[in-house]
């Protein structure tokens, strides 16, 4: 039995592209996390899925924009 794998070739336009729409959701939910967190505080099926969203971040920006204390508070919870 041959198997074939399919591997998809990212170009550098792609890369760059997912690399831009990390950036923006990471710049997105650095403020609206927190607040999400605590409005769903109650629920714990919203707030395990809401810690799913930070795996997708890129964790460079928490530096680059001073939110140390969020990126603590996320990585603490």
């Amino acid at each position: 039995m041959n198997l074939v794998y399919l591997l998809k070739i990212t170009t550098a336009k792609e890369t760059k592209q997912a690399q831009d729409d990390r950036v923006r959701l990471t710049e997105h939910f650095i403020q609206t996390l927190p607040l999400l967190l605590g409005k769903y505080i109650a629920d714990p099926e919203k707030v395990a899925n809401l810690l799913l969203i930070p795996q997708y971040f890129d964790m460079e920006i928490y530096t680059t924009s001073r939110q140390e204390k969020v990126s603590f508070f996320l990585l603490s919870v």
